[in-house]
C-alpha cells in the first residue's frame, strides 16, 4: 500500500504518518523516504485482550508491564536489518484464489476466522503461521471426516 501511494504521489514532497502500525511493520518501513512518524496501540490491546483472559482487571501496572514487554521487542525488531523481520507466510496470503478443494476451502475459512482475530486483538500476528492455520482449520469434531474426504478426492 505505502508503494502504491508513493508512486501516486511521486514528485511531491507529502509524508505519511501511520496509525496502529505494527512493531514488525514500523521496523520494515523505518527506512522508507515517505513514513515521518508511526504509532500502535498494539501494546494496549495486548494488555485487554491478557486481562481478559487471566480474568484480572487492566490495572495500570499490569499496563505497564506489557508496555515495556512490547517496546523490548520494537527494540529488537528495529536492531535487525531491514527486511529480516518476520512477515506472514504465504499460506494466510488472503489475496489467494478462491478455494477448489474441501480441504483448501477448509483452510480458507480458518485464514479469514485467523484474520478476524487478529483484526480483533485476540491473537497477536506471531500466531500466524502455517502449524497454526492447519490446527486451526481441523480443530473440530468434523476434522477427521474432511481431511479423509479431502484425501480422497
Amino acid at each position: 500500500m505505502i508503494e502504491t501511494l508513493d508512486r501516486e504521489l511521486r514528485g511531491t514532497d507529502i509524508q505519511f504518518h501511520l496509525f496502529g502500525l505494527k512493531g514488525v511493520g514500523a521496523a520494515e518501513l523505518r527506512q522508507h523516504p515517505r513514513v515521518a512518524t508511526v504509532d500502535s496501540q498494539a501494546y494496549g490491546t495486548k494488555a485487554r485482550v491478557e486481562a481478559r483472559e487471566a480474568g484480572i482487571s487492566k490495572t495500570n501496572q499490569f499496563l505497564a508491564r506489557i508496555m515495556t514487554e512490547w517496546y523490548l521487542k520494537q527494540v529488537e525488531a528495529f536492531q535487525a536489518p531491514a527486511g529480516e523481520n518476520r512477515h506472514p507466510p504465504a499460506l494466510l496470503d488472503l489475496r489467494m484464489p478462491p478455494p477448489l478443494s474441501p480441504l483448501e476451502a477448509r483452510l480458507h475459512q480458518a485464514r479469514e476466522e485467523m484474520r478476524e482475530l487478529l483484526e480483533a486483538g485476540e491473537i497477536d500476528w506471531q500466531q500466524l503461521h502455517d502449524e497454526s492455520v492447519l490446527a486451526f482449520a481441523f480443530d473440530d469434531d468434523e476434522a477427521e471426516a474432511a481431511l479423509e474426504f479431502a484425501q480422497a478426492a
